[in-house]
């Protein structure tokens, strides 16, 4: 998995950006099931972040089923045999289409300057 990215100056709670992150590894298969997560203790070190956060990410992630706990041992990827709501994936994008919303902001683009952006990636073929 990729490491994990927080944007400090988007509207997204921290552990939001952090659960959709792990969710959409997961989803991907860039996440395998049975692989451990890292503690949340050494996430949080690594991020410069509280702790607590990163248990609020994991517990939602073991709420939706995504991972376990197993005692003494950690967080783990669970198999995926379940599919998402509508509602689930709607969430996902807007959460994502937010966080790129902040980060062109950042980068002191405009609303139309974005789209433009995501215009192109759709007419050159790269997410396919």
């Amino acid at each position: 998995m990729k490491p994990i990215q927080i944007l400090t100056n988007s509207d997204v709670p921290i552990y939001k950006q952090i659960r959709e992150q792990v969710r959409t590894a997961i989803l991907k298969g860039q996440l395998q099931t049975g692989e451990q997560l890292p503690s949340a203790r050494q996430l949080a070190t690594n991020l410069g972040i509280n702790m607590l956060t990163v248990h609020k990410a994991w517990n939602e992630l073991r709420q939706e089923g995504l991972i376990e706990s197993r005692r003494g041992e950690g967080m783990f990827v669970l198999p995926q045999t379940r599919e998402f709501s509508e509602e689930q994936k709607l969430q996902s994008l807007k959460t994502k289409g937010q966080e790129f919303l902040v980060l062109a902001n950042s980068y002191g683009l405009s609303s139309s300057e974005a789209l433009d952006i995501l215009r192109e990636l759709l007419d050159s073929g790269e997410l396919s």
